[in-house]
């Protein structure tokens, strides 16, 4: 899993966050991906911290954590930056996910 690097929303705006299922932990696109996984940026909801997963035989949640407090991708969150960690806990028969380095 790879957050979009180099992610901005403009202050007092609900944000979406990008994110891929890749092959390689360090890249991530079209080029990193195979036919039994999404082949496109998924996105994370505005507000949401965590997401139910169902697509492509893949199940499981994913959970959005971050630093400075932050609580979610939401229109009050302070104007800074966040480092942020997308953390799979996701299952299908064959595969293992887990955090990129992004």
């Amino acid at each position: 899993m790879d957050i979009v690097s180099g992610q901005s929303t403009t202050y007092g705006t609900a944000s979406t966050l990008g994110y891929w299922y890749s092959t390689n932990a360090t890249s991530y696109g079209a080029g990193y991906t195979d036919a039994n996984l999404p082949t496109t940026e998924q996105t994370l909801l505005a507000g949401a911290t965590s997401a139910t997963i169902s697509i492509k035989g893949i199940s499981g949640s994913l959970s959005l954590s971050g630093n400075n407090s932050f609580a979610g991708l939401t229109s009050t969150a302070n104007a800074t930056t966040y480092a942020l960690t997308l953390t799979p806990t996701l299952t299908k028969a064959g595969y293992t996910f887990s955090a990129g380095n992004k």
